[in-house]
């Protein structure tokens, strides 16, 4: 009741807590962006070379990963 005139006392570790979860988010973003960049790469390599079926079969694997939500 009284934490409205004297301010919340644990919101120096929600924020940092927060900052945290940020943190950690955007790592995964990056993580997955990069593991997705990689895939497109070695799609474009594959049909290049002939292995249509092998690359159609990674594109499952990239439909996967997009699917995933953060």
């Amino acid at each position: 009741m009284f934490d409205i005139f004297f301010g919340w006392r644990k919101a120096s570790k929600c924020k940092k807590l927060i900052k945290r979860v940020q943190c950690r988010l955007k790592l995964l973003k990056n993580k997955r962006f990069t593991i997705v960049k990689q895939l497109r790469e070695d799609l474009a390599q594959l049909i290049k070379l002939g292995y249509q079926q092998t690359a159609f079969n990674r594109v499952g694997t990239m439909i996967n990963i997009f699917s995933l939500k953060l």
